[in-house]
């Protein structure tokens, strides 16, 4: 004979178990068609996705996209460009000297330059400056001495008789020494020479002359040139011996010397002897001019 109790259980749990079994169905399906919906909705995603990404690419490799890329001004360089080292240019030396390797900077483009304009400078005369000049110099050219003082020229000299005291500041540049002469008339000192004008700072030359000349005595002067026109200067009280040639003079002054001089009133006075062994203590290249 069963026990009541055990009857009373055994119907309690077909009774749990009959009212359980739909509820737990129940949820697993439930369960399962969560899961069905997560699964399609990620491959909805995962195609979603895929496709677009296939548009991007078709549209990225076109060649009007990629011709846009490569014109594009702002495009920026790469990091591998941005490091890339500057060319270099080796440059090969002589043999026995290493290989030196020189940069080459960019060359930047210059105008270019417009020729520049000299200014015309005057020519500028070199002067010579002496305590004496050598005599024996000229005497040893007599020929060319005497041509160049047919001409007007000062023998060895760029001074000539009629240059304009305009031009003779031009070419020689300010004397070292001006003063009056003889008559109202200018001396200015080049060098071993005197230029002699008939105004202050005007005029033009008309006397060219040296007080420098070494001891040359009047016989080797004679025996160079000849014997001269002998003759006394009033106004500066000396012996002179004087050459013409053309229209101008050359005129030795004579030192004082052993002379006989005629000394006759209202005479001029003449010079009856002449001592030969007395020097030379001048030159001058002079042209006379009508008023003299």
């Amino acid at each position: 004979m069963r026990d009541p109790l055990q009857n009373l259980k055994r119907e309690i749990d077909e009774q749990m178990s009959k009212s359980s079994i739909p509820s737990q169905k129940e949820e697993i399906m439930q369960r399962i068609h969560r899961e069905n919906k997560k699964r399609h909705t990620k491959q909805m995603l995962h195609w979603g996705l895929t496709f677009a990404a296939l548009i991007l690419i078709g549209i990225l490799g076109s060649p009007y996209v990629l011709s846009e890329m490569s014109s594009d001004p702002n495009s920026l360089p790469s990091a591998a460009e941005k490091n890339a080292p500057e060319p270099k240019v080796v440059e090969k030396e002589p043999e026995g000297v290493g290989d030196r390797v020189v940069t080459v900077p960019p060359i930047e483009e210059q105008p270019n330059p417009e020729p520049a304009i000299e200014e015309e400078v005057p020519k500028s005369v070199e002067i010579t400056h002496s305590d004496t000049i050598d005599l024996e110099a000229i005497l040893a050219n007599p020929d060319a001495f005497m041509k160049d003082a047919s001409e007007g020229h000062m023998y060895g000299t760029d001074f000539y008789i009629g240059m304009s005291y305009e031009d003779m500041i031009q070419q020689f540049g300010q004397p070292s020494y001006k003063g009056r002469g003889a008559e109202m008339s200018y001396n200015y000192e080049y060098g071993d020479y005197f230029l002699n004008t008939g105004i202050e700072d005007g005029g033009t030359v008309k006397e060219i002359f040296s007080p420098k000349l070494s001891g040359v005595s009047v016989n080797k002067l004679f025996r160079t040139f000849g014997e001269g026109n002998v003759g006394f200067n009033e106004i500066f009280a000396i012996v002179q011996i004087s050459y013409k040639v053309d229209e101008y003079y050359v005129i030795f002054d004579v030192s004082k010397g052993d002379h006989q001089l005629s000394s006759e009133p209202n005479k001029d006075t003449l010079v009856e002897v002449l001592d030969h062994q007395a020097t030379i203590t001048r030159l001058t290249l002079w042209k006379k001019t009508n008023a003299e």
